[in-house]
């Protein structure tokens, strides 16, 4: 992929020339805006400290870690459940597995068919979504605080008890591919790929979190059960809660949503692979 770019020689140029421009523009844009927002940074700390009545901290019995903060200036919340799980964390031959979970976390579970799942969401004024990057995958649902409980039971639903169907793989196997492709055609993508595949010559880092059509073929239904069950419990997640709701309100609703995950955390790779800097001095 990096390849084909480094042999055309005008893209050199240009990647140089961005970086430049893109660094002049910052440093341009810290120094006007750092003191040109001065007052309006304090007033929006001041607005966010009266908006905010309190945060929260605490464990499930489960051991899954909750964190909520409230703010009841409009009767919305958010959910978004965190799992310490991204493409660093995959062996080489199972490179984008992270993400191709996020995708199949969408095409039901064991209680819910895939088009029941999103009706619920949508005949409430919902919005969900989830995204993929190499330390992290989340989940979140946006709706109005009244259907807090719905909320989280499609959550806990699909992060929980999501079902891999060998058919549906292969469907989904093709949509990432072509993500993929599409990819090939974003610059700003592709060079933030060729970025990391340059600056670590070894380590999880250097790949992409699509993966490449030739590791997404080797993924099957097995493997993707698998990495979920292993990495997707109480242990190695974090629940964020934000919006117009209490402590006291929530837990119930957690415990009996969230609070019955009971899988361990038993990640693919024992041990990190070390990462291996490509060029510069790694300072500690």
């Amino acid at each position: 992929m990096c390849d084909r770019l480094r042999s055309i020689p005008w893209t050199r140029n240009l990647l140089a020339g961005l970086i430049a421009w893109a660094s002049l523009g910052a440093c341009a844009g810290l120094t006007a805006c750092g003191a040109w927002n001065q007052n309006q940074r304090h007033a929006a700390l001041q607005t966010s400290e009266t908006a905010m009545t309190a945060s929260h901290r605490f464990l499930l019995a489960n051991g899954l870690t909750v964190l909520l903060l409230e703010n009841h200036n409009r009767p919305l919340v958010t959910l978004d459940y965190w799992v310490r799980a991204g493409s660093a964390d995959e062996p080489d031959h199972l490179n984008g597995i992270s993400h191709f979970m996020e995708h199949m976390a969408f095409k039901g579970t064991d209680r819910y068919g895939p088009a029941e799942i999103d009706r619920m969401i949508e005949s409430i004024g919902g919005v969900w979504n989830a995204a993929t990057s190499r330390d992290y995958t989340h989940f979140y649902v946006n709706v109005a605080s009244d259907h807090l409980t719905t909320a989280a039971e499609v959550l806990s639903q699909i992060t929980q008890r999501a079902v891999i169907d060998s058919a549906e793989v292969d469907r989904e196997r093709d949509v990432i591919i072509e993500e993929y492709r599409r990819k090939q055609d974003n610059p700003n993508a592709l060079l933030y790929d060729c970025l990391l595949e340059a600056a670590y010559r070894a380590g999880p880092y250097k790949n992409s979190v699509l993966g490449t059509p030739e590791t997404l073929r080797q993924i099957k239904a097995g493997d993707l059960l698998d990495y979920y069950h292993r990495h997707y419990g109480p242990a190695n997640s974090l629940l964020v809660v934000a919006g117009a709701v209490t402590e006291s309100e929530l837990i119930p609703i957690l415990e009996k949503t969230f609070g019955v995950d009971q899988r361990p955390w038993r990640p693919l790779l024992n041990k990190p692979t070390p990462a291996v800097f490509g060029y510069g001095v790694q300072r500690h």
